[in-house]
């Protein structure tokens, strides 16, 4: 479980891991296809679904088969 702010990332953070500008984060945000906390007024994000995000993205692990 996470316990505090310093465990999220904020805006900024998530766009660079995910190699994408702020704005799309806001998008993937609204659409749902990316979890958002909002804390103190500011979007943060889970580094463990920002990274999963990033491996569906990317097809890492997707061999293809059913």
């Amino acid at each position: 479980m996470i316990t505090g702010d310093s465990a999220m990332l904020n805006i900024e953070e998530t766009a660079k891991r995910l190699g994408v500008s702020v704005a799309a984060v806001r998008e993937l945000a609204a659409r749902g296809e990316l979890q958002s906390y909002t804390i103190d007024g500011e979007l943060r994000f889970k580094p463990i679904e920002v990274d999963a995000l990033a491996q569906r993205e990317r097809g890492v692990g997707d061999t293809g088969m059913p």
